[in-house]
């Protein structure tokens, strides 16, 4: 693979998602594009230990819906962190809204682009 074959090299990448599936693809897919790390969580409080014990997060995927929680209630701890994030959802979302969304189903090219434009922000 060269190196425009792999935007992510050196990135860690936390993905919160609670359909096991899907979470490995999204780790498949985010490590093919050379992240270094990939964190998987299913739960808000698993998402909270991460952030606060976890290495620096480039890139988060945040699903909304997460077994019985609701996964927006971190999108503000995210920002207060200053943490880029994609939220990844195959609900409705308000147009008017400034969160930037990954619809799923989602291809690996979809996927990867959000990812790369959230780390690049990132770096810069």
């Amino acid at each position: 693979m060269t190196a425009d074959a792999r935007p992510l090299a050196g990135a860690t990448v936390l993905i919160v998602e609670d359909e096991y599936l899907i979470a490995l693809d999204a780790q498949r897919m985010a490590e093919e594009a050379g992240a270094a790390e990939v964190m998987l969580a299913n739960s808000v409080e698993e998402v909270r230990k991460l952030l606060a014990d976890g290495p620096r997060i480039d890139a988060v995927v945040l699903d909304l819906k997460l077994r019985h929680e609701d996964g927006s209630a971190l999108v503000d701890e995210l920002v207060r962190r200053g943490l880029p994030f994609v939220v990844s959802t195959a609900f409705a979302v308000d147009p008017a809204s400034t969160i930037r969304v990954l619809r799923k189903p989602y291809r690996d090219t979809e996927f990867v682009d959000a990812l790369t434009e959230l780390v690049h922000a990132r770096n810069k």
